[in-house]
């Protein structure tokens, strides 16, 4: 039987749908404004968890903002080699992309 990952507990579901995660992201794009922090788009955009560490009661340095393809590409990274943090992964990934 496969795990299943923190992003798909009732908890984290429930979350992300409230309105103390809406007012997180709102902050997230006021500071950091709204764009995909690895490709640019301002397209499909989400508020990334590079850290689940303080979850609930994030700090804006362990949320990126991403879009959806991005977004998705990170966590398919991550889920290939978990034995790697996704903060790493995620800092890889915007770098190599910011790169290219």
């Amino acid at each position: 039987m496969k795990l299943m990952t923190f992003e798909f507990t009732q908890e984290y579901k429930t979350y992300i749908k409230s309105p103390r995660w809406k007012a997180v992201c709102a902050r997230y794009w006021g500071v950091y404004g709204k764009k995909c922090q690895a490709c640019g788009s301002r397209k499909s955009l989400h508020v990334h968890h590079k850290t689940y560490e303080r979850f609930g009661r994030e700090l804006l340095a362990d949320l990126t903002g991403l879009c959806q393809t991005c977004h998705r590409l990170v966590h398919q990274t991550h889920r290939a080699n978990r034995s790697v943090s996704l903060r790493l992964v995620t800092e890889r990934f915007v770098a190599a992309k910011r790169k290219s």
